[in-house]
């Protein structure tokens, strides 16, 4: 269970991220 955490928290980070960038970008591109 524990490696199957270590393999799986990098992708759930990267998905957060990806999440993240696609909420932020129509803010700064309305604001530019």
């Amino acid at each position: 269970m524990t490696s199957f955490i270590i393999f799986i928290a990098p992708f759930i980070v990267l998905l957060i991220a990806v999440v993240a960038v696609f909420l932020v970008a129509p803010r700064d591109k309305s604001v530019k």
